[in-house]
């Protein structure tokens, strides 16, 4: 690893994630065509999951992904 935490790791993912959600959020609520709970409960999940997979990837000293929808 690279003398980072598993809390300092958790912390960037979910700072990344929340920032993916901003960036992401009117464009998937403008081509849905759902009602914006809907999207959030969608973006939410998929952020939980990205999160987990980078998660595991950093812990092994791997790379991951840049954002959930990468």
């Amino acid at each position: 690893m690279n003398g980072k935490s598993d809390d300092q790791i958790m912390r960037e993912l979910q700072t990344e994630a929340h920032k993916w959600t901003i960036k992401t959020f009117s464009a998937r609520m403008s081509a849905n065509g759902a009602s914006e709970a809907e999207v959030k409960v969608q973006m939410k999940e998929e952020a939980a999951k990205w999160i987990e997979y980078n998660f595991e990837q950093r812990k092994q000293g791997k790379e991951g992904t840049a954002s959930p929808d990468a």
